[in-house]
């Protein structure tokens, strides 16, 4: 189990592996700090990651520095999280409004 840390940007990270390679992509992105969790998919992407940052900046080191250069990656294509309803849920319940999630 990962530590909780407080982050303002999340990422989804769509992979594509070399053929019988996506449990040993899946293991080493799971080794990475950042990447809250991954998981095997059917489909077009062989492993999605979500990866959580304290800037852009740490973000683009993450995925360009640590994510895209695993051997036997094939291709990803990362996606943006533009509002992230848990960090919501966390402003909304540190600043007392809790009882309006239920009514958004």
């Amino acid at each position: 189990m990962k530590a909780l840390k407080v982050f303002s940007m999340r990422a989804f990270v769509f992979i594509n592996t070399e053929l019988g390679f996506r449990n040993d992509v899946q293991r080493r992105l799971d080794a990475i700090d950042g990447v809250e969790e991954t998981h095997l998919l059917y489909g077009k992407y062989d492993i999605m990651a979500i990866v959580n940052a304290n800037s852009l900046k740490w973000l683009k080191d993450v995925v360009g520095w640590k994510i895209r250069v695993i051997p036997h990656i094939r291709v990803s294509q990362t996606l943006m999280a533009m509002n992230d309803k848990s960090e919501l849920t966390s402003a909304r319940a540190s600043r007392g409004l809790t009882s309006q999630l239920h009514n958004d």
